[in-house]
């Protein structure tokens, strides 16, 4: 494994083995490619990528998961044997659409130092110059190394879905900035392999409502959790994904205690630019 490595591409992946070897394809491309360093995780998948694919791709680090930790979980692991100063998270459905990409997001980071997150464009949106957002796309992103070593960067407990804006308001408090890079674009696949769309709904439920415990300060905590019950509802009632709500609120009820222990609510001024941003642009949350 390279030493000084340009920057590091992280990618998880369970049971989609043709999808995977045709992300690595794709990111092969990259100009500088030699010059990265690329983890490839199996979180505890049935079928053996390393032995699958390793003769295809030597430079890469193939990881297998003994036991699935989960996306969130299983990012924080791999963040941690990085050694590239700029770290990117790929879906293994998604890649970059230019070959620049990565040395272009890399330049960006040289250019806004207190930039500590980038998020990228999943379709073009018209925007060339970098904006500030107050989240981050979870299957496109990059993170500045040096700002978050030393911790996990993100919560375990969440599993799945959240954990990008619980990072991004963690960050806004240190007085960082996230930036929304849309001419850097990223094609997401979004296969339907290993997806239950009313289990993913019921974790992006519960862990909203993790997040306003965790973070918000005072009544406005209760408020947006009262919010977020009332919208997640109708939602679930329109689509008839009454599993979904109920998964998401027996989850919510039996982690209070814990989240709640996890409390560390955010400065108001924090908490202004946070909706500020989300409001302004939609957040980039996925």
């Amino acid at each position: 494994m390279m030493n000084n490595p340009l920057a590091t591409i992280i990618v998880v992946t369970r049971n989609r083995l043709e999808i995977l070897e045709k992300m690595l394809k794709e990111t092969r491309r990259q100009e500088d490619y030699a010059g990265l360093e690329i983890i490839v995780a199996n979180d505890a998948g049935e079928i053996d990528i390393k032995d699958r694919l390793k003769s295809s791709f030597p430079e890469i680090n193939f990881i297998n998961f003994p036991r699935r930790l989960g996306l969130v979980e299983s990012r924080n692991r791999l963040f941690k044997e990085a050694k590239g100063d700029f770290v990117f998270f790929l879906d293994d459905d998604s890649w970059f659409e230019q070959e620049s990409a990565v040395l272009g997001a890399i330049e960006v980071f040289r250019q806004y130092p207190r930039a500590a997150i980038l998020s990228f464009a999943l379709k073009l949106a018209g925007r060339e110059s970098p904006y500030e957002v107050g989240s981050f796309t979870g299957c496109a992103h990059a993170l500045r190394r040096s700002f978050f070593r030393g911790s996990d960067i993100y919560d375990g407990d969440y599993f799945r879905q959240g954990e990008e804006r619980d990072l991004a308001i963690a960050a806004l408090e240190k007085g960082y900035t996230i930036l929304q890079v849309d001419g850097i674009r990223v094609y997401h696949e979004a296969s339907a392999l290993e997806r239950d769309h009313q289990l993913i709904h019921s974790y992006a439920f519960s862990n909203e409502m993790f997040f306003y415990l965790k973070y918000f300060p005072g009544i406005f905590s209760l408020l947006f959790m009262v919010k977020c019950l009332i919208a997640h509802a109708i939602f679930c009632l329109k689509k008839g994904w009454f599993k979904a709500y109920f998964w998401g609120w027996r989850r919510f009820l039996n982690n209070f205690a814990k989240f709640k222990k996890k409390r560390r609510a955010v400065k108001i001024k924090t908490l202004k630019k946070y909706l500020y941003l989300t409001l302004k642009t939609g957040g980039r949350a996925r």
